[in-house]
């Protein structure tokens, strides 16, 4: 089994190739894209980077307060997405 780099999972087979969709709920969610810009990088453009990473701070306190009772693991890397993401604005 392969990943290429666009997402897309497939394994060559003697019969034929299948295809499937990889989804990544912490880095790239399908749900905040909306054609070549994420959210993220339109909230920047229009409320500012400082507002932005309180955004930031807030989502990730989120994440982290609900994580034992919803998405576990997974809310505990997307809490951590957010702490990234306040780092790299803040070096901006």
């Amino acid at each position: 089994m392969v990943i290429r780099k666009d997402g897309v999972m497939y394994d060559d087979l003697s019969f034929g190739t299948i295809t499937m969709e990889v989804t990544d709920n912490v880095n790239h969610p399908k749900h905040y894209e909306t054609g070549k810009y994420e959210c993220i990088d339109v909230m920047i453009e229009i409320f500012g980077k400082e507002k932005v990473m309180a955004f930031c701070q807030l989502n990730a306190f989120k994440y982290l307060y609900r994580s034992d009772r919803k998405n576990g693991t997974e809310d505990m890397d997307k809490a951590q997405w957010y702490l990234n993401e306040y780092k790299e604005l803040e070096n901006m």
